[in-house]
């Protein structure tokens, strides 16, 4: 992300670059030679234009680069919160502790994957073979947190709770993967972004 921010704040600079040219351009003199003054006038016409191609690419450059960045916070989010609700529940030796977790990760997990669903729906399709792959990715962690809410331990024996840790353990590890997989996929397209506005 430092390295978006760093492109991003080059633009002002390259704006006032444009606009210390295009002034030089107007104090120039050309001299009496009509290949100079042609030459003159081309370099304006290129400045000019460089100029507007910045100011208006700007903005939209700005508008795909903050989606995207707000949707790879909310993976790298979800990513973390479900590596530290593995570490929870590793770490959970009571019965009644672990009965908490597994009530309680199904919902806060739903959540996060519905705020990254969200952000994904709504970028724009800059390379829709790796936003293909992000869709595929979204769907598999949907099948996963299906699964993470119909693990059972409706019998409160201690076997039955200490087999629904490890299935959840397994399920929360496997959510985690995906979303590190989706983490990579949207840095690929916030470079992708960058590299096409040259």
């Amino acid at each position: 992300m430092l390295e978006i921010k760093e492109v991003l704040d080059l633009v002002p600079t390259v704006l006032n670059n444009i606009k210390t040219i295009k002034e030089s351009c107007n104090t120039l003199d050309a001299g009496i030679l009509p290949s100079n003054r042609k030459k003159l006038k081309d370099l304006e016409e290129l400045v000019v234009s460089l100029e507007s191609q910045v100011k208006s690419g700007f903005p939209r450059l700005s508008s795909l680069v903050n989606s995207y960045s707000t949707v790879a916070v909310a993976v790298r989010v979800a990513w973390i919160l479900t590596d530290k609700n593995w570490e929870l529940l590793g770490t959970a030796k009571k019965p009644d502790q672990i009965m908490m977790f597994l009530t309680r990760f199904p919902g806060d997990m739903e959540r996060n994957y519905m705020s990254v669903e969200k952000g994904m729906s709504g970028l724009p399709d800059i390379d829709s073979n790796e936003l293909g792959i992000s869709m595929r990715i979204l769907e598999e962690i949907r099948k996963y947190l299906d699964r993470l809410k119909q693990v059972e331990f409706n019998d409160e024996s201690e076997s039955s709770i200490f087999a629904a840790k490890d299935k959840t353990r397994n399920l929360l590890n496997e959510i985690n993967s995906q979303y590190l997989a989706l983490d990579g996929i949207l840095s690929k397209l916030i470079k992708r972004v960058l590299q096409s506005f040259g």
